[in-house]
Order: structure tokens, then C-alpha cells, then sequence
């Protein structure tokens, strides 16, 4: 800016001239001593980091975003290697144990948490080729990623030994075709019949106390329809959980046109007999077709972080409270407080509580 005329002399006129270059500088050295944090007090609060200890949108949509880029996935492909050993490495900065079991020719991968009890609750979601005319993404492998982040800052082990297991949807024999299924949902129903078949003999002695399988999609309207065959009480339990966190629009109620999931994922564990089934499954599933998916080209819709928060967050209380109640039955078995429960507050484990 140039200087204006100085009535009383130019000497004046170039010392201010001057002092108003030294005070520029002077603001300079402080906005960059400052980390350049100048604007309004919103604007520096929007970029403080979120909480770690939560379920986060923003890092469950990246995670989502990267594993799309891995695709189409043909089995022992560079994307299959290159998602598989993404999420290895997810599992093992969480602090669990992972192995694959070989059933046939899928490759199902498992992650271990160990708790207090060596009884399982057993978490599954799909491991899926992404092909591009299918309506399939990789919610539920960002879903059970994001649990095992936030469930391994807790410092106590779970009260029961937890199992995290992606079922291998990458092909497998021919199918024979099914009237009422679409390719995709026969891949779910065949994955999860491998799976259940794998799962058996690692599980060995060990009681499975629970089976929840997860098929969401990574979209605005998720809403969450739990099978009406599975386990009642892991429904109600879920139902309620979601009331208590004013989540009700993700689970449509159970009375409202007893919704009946598609064949998926639970086909195979309800088969072969699993007791405490649940199948918590996306209702856009029953017309599979055009369903949103995330890619990672630039014209792929981003998804909304909140409603997979918002299931993460479900689930994680639900599981709280089904820990609980098994404890509790455990305890009363064994005619004393001891047992899985000791594992204390930061799973809800207290005695005092009822069941839900």
C-alpha cells in the first residue's frame, strides 16, 4: 500500500511508512509462531481431533474409501492380497490375534480377542469380490475394524473371548441357481456355509455362545432388519439398545410387517445348529439391485459416516449387555459372584445391574 502525503514532511511520511512495515512483520512472526491458527473459534474447534475412545465417521469413511480401491477382487489377486493384509494390519494394531481357516477353496480370515472366559461370542461379516455390477461394499469389514479399535483401548480383557471373522465370498464352486436369490445373496449364503463349516473344528471344546452376523451397506437410510428366526432375545436386546441411544430409525420395528432379513451370511450357522443366532442384516437387501455402493473412482457417493457410527455404537452396548447377561447366568449356575464378570466396569460387567 503506498504511503499517503505527510503534511508535515516526507521524513515523517517515510518513518511511518516504515514503523508500518516493521508492525507487518511483527503480525507475520506471530501468525506463524501461532501455527497460523487465526479465524473464527468454530473454525478451530472443527479441526480438533475426535475422540479416540468413539466410534469416528471420518475415520470409518476413509477406511471405507481405501478398501474400495481394492477392487474387483479376484481370488489370490494383487486387491485380494492388498485388502487382506490391510485389514491384518488393522486387526494387529488393535492388539488381536489373526489366523485364516481353509475351508474348501475360501480363505476365511479370524481375529481373536481373548477374554476372561474362553466361551466365544462369534462377530461375522462378508469378505466380498466388489464386482462392479454387484451392490456389495465393505461396511461390514469397516464396522467389525472400527469395534476392534475401540474395544482394544478398554484396559481390561472382555468378560468372554471375542471372534471377529470375515467370510470369504470370492467364489467357490458353481452355485446352483436359487429362484428366490440374486448372485450376491447366494455369495453370502454359500460364504457363510464354508465359514460355519471352518468355525467348528477350530472351536473345538468351546462353547459359541453367540453368532451376530453383519451385512449393512455404506448409505444414508441404513436401517437394520434383524432375522425374525434368530435369537428373540439378542432382537429385543438390539431393539432396546438402539431406543436407549435414540438410534430407533436404524432398526425398523420388529412388528412392522414382520420384516424378514434375505437369505445371507446366517444361512449357514443357522443350519448347522448355532444356538444365539442373530442376523442383523441392511432391509435394501431385499431388492438388491441399484443399492449405492462405494467405489474408489471420483465419481463414486460418499458414504454417511453417521449411520454406521450410530450401528458401531449399537453394537458395542449390545454386546456389553449380552456379556452381562451370560455372566449373570454363569454366576447363578455356579452359585457364586466369580467368574467372567470380573473383567469390571469397562465392559458394564457389575453385578448390581439387571438384565436388560
Amino acid at each position: 500500500m503506498r504511503d499517503q502525503a505527510d503534511p508535515g514532511g516526507a521524513g515523517r511520511g517515510r518513518l511511518r511508512g516504515r514503523s508500518g512495515w516493521l508492525v507487518g512483520l511483527g503480525l507475520l512472526a506471530w501468525v506463524a509462531c501461532s501455527g497460523g491458527a487465526v479465524g473464527p473459534p468454530d473454525e478451530v474447534v472443527a479441526e480438533l481431533p475426535e475422540d479416540p475412545t468413539t466410534f469416528s465417521s471420518r475415520g470409518m469413511t476413509l477406511e471405507l474409501e481405501e478398501l474400495g480401491r481394492l477392487a474387483p477382487r479376484e481370488r489370490e489377486g494383487a486387491s485380494d492380497l492388498a485388502a487382506r493384509a490391510r485389514i491384518g494390519e488393522a486387526l494387529g494394531r488393535a492388539g488381536l490375534r489373526v489366523e485364516t481357516l481353509v475351508e474348501g477353496d475360501r480363505r476365511h480370515l479370524l481375529a481373536e480377542r481373548p477374554g476372561r472366559s474362553g466361551d466365544v461370542v462369534l462377530l461375522v461379516v462378508g469378505y466380498f469380490p466388489l464386482a462392479p455390477e454387484e451392490a456389495e461394499d465393505d461396511a461390514g469389514s469397516v464396522l467389525l475394524l472400527e469395534l476392534a479399535r475401540v474395544l482394544a483401548l478398554r484396559p481390561e480383557p472382555p468378560p468372554y473371548t471375542l471372534w471377529l471373522a470375515w467370510a470369504d465370498a470370492l467364489g467357490g464352486p458353481a452355485l446352483p441357481p436359487e429362484a428366490e436369490l440374486d448372485p450376491a445373496r447366494r455369495r453370502s449364503v454359500e460364504a457363510g456355509r464354508s465359514l460355519a463349516r471352518a468355525i467348528g473344528p477350530v472351536a473345538g471344546s468351546r462353547r459359541i455362545r453367540a453368532v451376530l452376523t453383519f451385512e449393512p451397506r455404506a448409505r444414508a437410510a441404513l436401517r437394520i432388519a434383524r432375522d425374525l428366526r434368530s435369537q428373540p432375545v439378542h432382537r429385543a436386546l438390539f431393539q432396546d439398545v438402539a431406543e436407549a441411544r435414540r438410534r430407533t430409525g436404524l432398526f425398523p420395528p420388529a412388528d412392522a410387517g414382520l420384516w424378514t432379513t434375505p437369505e445371507g451370511l446366517h444361512v449357514g450357522f443357522r443350519e448347522a445348529g448355532f444356538a444365539g443366532l442373530l442376523a442383523l442384516v441392511d432391509e435394501s437387501l431385499a431388492g438388491a439391485e441399484g443399492s449405492p455402493r462405494l467405489r474408489g473412482d471420483a465419481g463414486a457417493a460418499r458414504p454417511v459416516g453417521s449411520a454406521l457410527v450410530g450401528l458401531g455404537e449399537v453394537t458395542v452396548d449390545a454386546l456389553d449387555r449380552m456379556m452381562r447377561r451370560f455372566a449373570n447366568i454363569d454366576a447363578f449356575r455356579s452359585r457364586g459372584p466369580s467368574g467372567p464378570c470380573e473383567a469390571g466396569a469397562a465392559w458394564g460387567c457389575r453385578s448390581s445391574d439387571p438384565d436388560p
